[in-house]
Formats: C-alpha cells, structure tokens, sequence
C-alpha cells in the first residue's frame, strides 16, 4: 500500500511504497532528508493445510433464507410499530385539515366576540358598527347577545339586532320579537314584523294581526307584518302584498318588494309589470329589480 509523506521543509506530498516505511528518505523536490513512519502491514493470509477445513461459504439461498427471517419477523410485530411514522403522519395531516376547515369559524367566532365587546363598553358609533357587522354575520353565538341588545335604548342598534335576529331565524326570539311588535319608533316595528317572519310561532298570528289591523294598509310595518302571515301559514296576505308594491308609500313598496322576491311565485311578475308603468325613476327601477329578481328564482 503506498504511503504518503509531506515533506516537513517544502511541504512537497510524496507517494512511496512500503518499503520505506520506517526508513530515511530524500525529498524527490528539495532534496532534504526526512523521515518516513512506520506503518504496520497486515499479516499475509494464511493458507489452509491440507486436511484442514475452510469455512464454509454463504451460498444465495442462504442470504435469501435469511432475508427471508427478518421479513417474517417484521411481519409479526404489531400493525402500530411497523408503521409508526405512517400514523403519525396520517394524524398529523387529519389535525392540519381540521384545524384548516375550523379556521374561518374560529376567525368569525372571534370577530363576532369583538363586536359583543363593543355592544357592551363602546361609544355611540362603535355599538351601532358592531350592531350592523352582527346583522351581516350569521353566527348562533351571537344569539343571546343580540336578544339583549335588541331592547337597547339607541335605535340604530335595536334595528341591527333585530335584522340579524330573522336572519338567524331562531324561534327563541319570537317572545322578544312580538314585545317589539308594540316599539313606539316605526323603523323597529317594521323589523320585529320582519324577523317573526323566519323567528315566529304560532303564537306570533294573533299579535301581527292585530298590528296589521290598527296600522294604514301601506304602512311599512304592516307589509312586513302581512309577510310574517303569509310565512305563517295566511296565504291570503299575498295579494295584499302585491297591492302594497303597487300603492303610494316607496318604504312600503321596498317592504313589499324584498316580500315578494323571498316568496319567488313568477305569477307576480305580470302585476308587477302591468304596475311599474304608473311609476317612474326610482320607484320603477324598485320594481324591475323585483322582477328581474322573480325570474332569476
């Protein structure tokens, strides 16, 4: 096996063979003497002596035999140590997943928290923002909240409560929503007569009825309170509602409008068209969106 050796003066590397391990050399590039270790050498194999034995070679059938063992030996441990890494990674990637999936509602569980806090402690125009944001998400954590917040003193927030109470559309308002029914500011009334229409109970017939009765028929409340009837169950309300989209109040002919595009029945739509000739601006642009709305459905 050659040796290498650097030259401790020039730093010249020299490759020698064996043989001068151990002995005085001269640098083949500066001519310095040095030195060259010792390096030991194995001992040359010995030759077997006649009549003695060799180890036995390992044939191909024996690596496969025990190729063989070490498979069946694997295959008896348990499905959980033999594929320890798979599972952890398969949980890994199911915990990923679900906490992608859960990752919205966890955002919008925090936003709607925010806005409670705000209902709560905020100034003026804090409460009515977080009122409107409510209204806008459907979130059943809100629902105690916002059955509180919908006997609050400022308007504007009862009114956004409200909107987001039918949007939820849990019967547990309906108490709450027919109390509201009697709110002296008209805006409130129109909304608590919405909302019954997706919140209300059958307890909820007699006090919108009554409403309907001592208000002028193109109220705005009393339209929103003939389509809570109609979702009640009253399908009489439904010519009433297109004569509302047809009458002089433009609040009342909105209220009439959002009523009839949520019932969907095209058979409205020739009213409807026959009607709109008598307006114009505006009003007529109210009830082209209705229409357009009706045949979308």
């Amino acid at each position: 096996m050659p040796i290498e050796v650097e030259c401790p003066k020039c730093g010249a590397m020299l490759r020698l063979e064996d043989r001068f391990s151990g002995k005085q050399v001269e640098c083949t590039e500066c001519g310095s003497p040095m030195m060259v270790p010792e390096v030991a050498t194995p001992p040359p194999a010995r030759e077997a002596q006649p009549g003695e034995s060799r180890p036995p070679e390992v044939t191909f059938e024996d690596k496969m035999a025990i190729q063989a063992h070490k498979i069946r030996r694997e295959q008896h441990k348990p499905f959980a140590v033999r594929h320890t890494k798979g599972i952890l990674l398969g949980i890994g990637l199911a915990l990923l997943v679900l906490f992608l999936l859960k990752l919205p509602w966890l955002i919008q569980r925090v936003k709607v928290q925010a806005d409670i806090s705000l209902l709560k402690s905020g100034s003026r125009d804090e409460r009515r923002t977080a009122a409107k944001h409510l209204a806008k998400i459907v979130n059943p954590t809100a629902l105690p909240a916002l059955l509180k917040y919908a006997r609050d003193g400022d308007k504007s927030v009862r009114v956004h409560c409200l909107e987001a109470l039918g949007t939820l559309g849990n019967t547990r308002a309906c108490g709450l929503l027919i109390e509201l029914l009697g709110d002296e500011e008209p805006v409130v009334r129109r909304e608590a007569a919405w909302a019954l229409a997706s919140c209300g109970t059958d307890e909820a017939t007699r006090p919108l009825t009554d409403l309907v009765s001592r208000s002028d028929r193109y109220d705005p409340a009393a339209v929103s309170a003939r389509y809570a009837l109609y979702r009640l169950g009253d399908t009489t309300q439904y010519d009433k509602l297109l004569d509302a989209l047809l009458g002089p109040n433009s609040a009342a002919r909105h209220a009439a409008s959002n009523a009839l595009i949520e019932i969907g029945k095209p058979d409205a739509i020739p009213v409807i068209e026959q009607g709109m000739k008598e307006f114009t601006g505006t009003e007529q642009a109210v009830m082209k969106e209705t229409v357009r709305k009706l045949r979308e459905r």
